[in-house]
């Protein structure tokens, strides 16, 4: 089981690391050999690569848990779950204005108009499912040491 721990904490921060040159590439090159156009396009793309990453891990570890055995857990935060679905309909919301704004000038910007569009919905498809998740979890606890 440690094995598996520190594969997935060392993936993690690779993941990071990755992210961590993709920015600082990012405002080192911006001015120099980047476009506006090519710098949105270079967001985007990395962007949408996050979050398909995301979205496949959410859904190994979903598939993982299947397998377990769960129980009801008998005392529970209802204030941490509150304040968890408060804020998805916040960041929902936002995703949504992202959303209308890319719509908006859909015409004019092309590309990065339609990534950031995608972005957008995939962005609000992660974070519902990865709530779903967390607050499944939050009340129920596996019968079963791991």
């Amino acid at each position: 089981m440690h094995i598996q721990a520190n594969k997935g904490l060392f993936v993690g921060l690779f993941v990071a690391s990755a992210i961590l040159v993709g920015v600082i590439c990012y405002f080192m090159f911006d001015d120099v050999l980047f476009t506006s156009e090519n710098s949105y396009l270079l967001y985007f793309a990395t962007e949408i690569l996050l979050l398909a990453m995301l979205t496949v891990v959410v859904i190994a570890v979903s598939v993982k848990f299947q397998r377990l055995r769960f129980t009801m857990r008998a005392e529970s935060c209802m204030l941490d779950q509150s304040l968890l679905v408060i804020a998805v309909f916040g960041l929902l919301a936002l995703e949504c204005f992202h959303l209308v704004s890319a719509l908006h000038v859909i015409t004019t910007r092309g590309l990065v108009s339609a990534l950031s569009t995608v972005t957008a919905v995939l962005s609000s498809a992660q974070v519902s499912h990865h709530t779903m998740h967390s607050l499944y979890a939050r009340v129920h606890h596996t019968t079963v040491r791991i």
